[in-house]
Formats: C-alpha cells, sequence, structure tokens
C-alpha cells in the first residue's frame, strides 16, 4: 500500500480483503468453466468433481461478505467504502445463486448465467476499485 493511499484514508487491510476477493473470483472463474466444459463435452465422471468444488468455493468463502462490510466501516472516505459495500453485494449475489445451485447439478444450466452476469458485475466492481 503506497503512502498516499494510507493518506487518502485507505486502511492497511484494504488490499488483502481485495486479494480474497480476486482470489475468489479467480477460483470460481475456474470452476464454472470446468463444470461448463464437462457438461458441454457430456463427461460425466468430470461433472460431479467440478459440481463439488463450485460448492466447497461456495463455503470457503460464505464469510467474505461480512469481512468486506467490516472493511467497509474502517474505510475512511465514503468512495472507497462504497467500493467496498458493493463489492460485498456482489459477493452476496453470487454466493445467493451458489446457495440455490447447491440443490443438485442439474440447476446448473438454469443459474448459470446469472452466475455469469454476476461473476462479470464482480469483476468490474474490482476493476473499479483498483483504479
Amino acid at each position: 500500500m503506497t503512502d498516499q493511499a494510507t493518506a487518502a484514508g485507505e486502511t492497511p487491510e484494504s488490499e488483502p480483503i481485495q486479494d480474497e476477493v480476486a482470489g475468489f473470483l479467480a477460483e470460481l472463474e475456474a470452476s464454472a468453466l470446468a463444470l461448463d466444459a464437462a457438461l458441454h463435452f457430456d463427461e460425466r465422471a468430470a461433472v460431479k468433481p467440478a459440481y463439488d468444488r463450485l460448492m466447497r468455493i461456495a463455503g470457503a468463502y460464505r464469510e467474505l461478505p461480512a469481512r468486506l462490510r467490516n472493511a467497509s466501516a474502517a474505510c475512511a472516505r465514503p468512495q472507497a467504502a462504497g467500493a467496498v459495500d458493493e463489492t460485498a453485494a456482489d459477493v452476496d449475489a453470487i454466493l445467493a445463486v451458489l446457495g440455490e445451485m447447491s440443490a443438485g447439478v442439474e440447476h446448473y444450466h438454469r443459474l448459470a448465467g446469472a452466475l455469469a452476469r454476476l461473476q462479470s458485475r464482480l469483476a468490474a466492481t474490482l476493476a473499479r476499485s483498483a483504479q
């Protein structure tokens, strides 16, 4: 973190939480791509592991929105806090879709478009907050 960012009111903890969100997004994208490929090529042996991985990601990051909200409360600048709140809302929405998907892999097709849109929105939010 730069001295300039610290002077602007950002907390030193904001970078690790952004890194965690980026890691969540990367894992989510990789897992969704693996599941899409398994379903597209009808690789039945690969579907369950890819689906299970997606569900493990949801479980591993279920506390991320709360950590984001805590980071938002620590931000001195309202603009930075707003960006963190937006990120938390995006992560919450993704976790909600993954929660619906947890009812079984057969729900993946119905929700894959929503998941992709939310992933894209989170990626755009992260890009804006990095500027």
